[in-house]
Parts: C-alpha cells; sequence; structure tokens
C-alpha cells in the first residue's frame, strides 16, 4: 500500500510546479503558433507544428536541467 505524500514535505510542490511549468510552455507554444497560423492565412499549420516542437523541447530541457540539479 502506497503512502500518500506529507504535507510538509516540499518535494511534491517542486514536482507540481514542473509539470505546471511544462504544460504553460506547450500551451503558449501551441497558442501562439495557432495565432500566427490564422494570421497568415497559410494551408499547412506550420508555424503551430514548429512552435509546438519547439515549446515541448524547451519544456523538456528545463524539466531536466532542474531535476539533474538536484
Amino acid at each position: 500500500m502506497q503512502k500518500e505524500p506529507r504535507r510538509n514535505d516540499p518535494s511534491w510542490l517542486r514536482y507540481a510546479g514542473l509539470t505546471t511549468e511544462l504544460l504553460v510552455t506547450i500551451g503558449l507554444g501551441v497558442g501562439v503558433g495557432l495565432w500566427i497560423d490564422r494570421k497568415t492565412h497559410l494551408s499547412l499549420p506550420v508555424f503551430t507544428i514548429v512552435l509546438s516542437l519547439g515549446s515541448l523541447v524547451v519544456a523538456l530541457w528545463r524539466v531536466i536541467k532542474s531535476t539533474r540539479d538536484g
């Protein structure tokens, strides 16, 4: 049976913050890409694809860097 995390243990806050940072970074990349694609009227959503993948790389890099530093 798993133990529930103790509320006075700040490690769960660290991972909650990393999750929020990951979601916000990717969400901003997708949102900005969609906005640019709507403004440019391209048939292929180039900016959405590029900014989504770019924001994913940046978010994962920040998560890996944060967890590696301890």
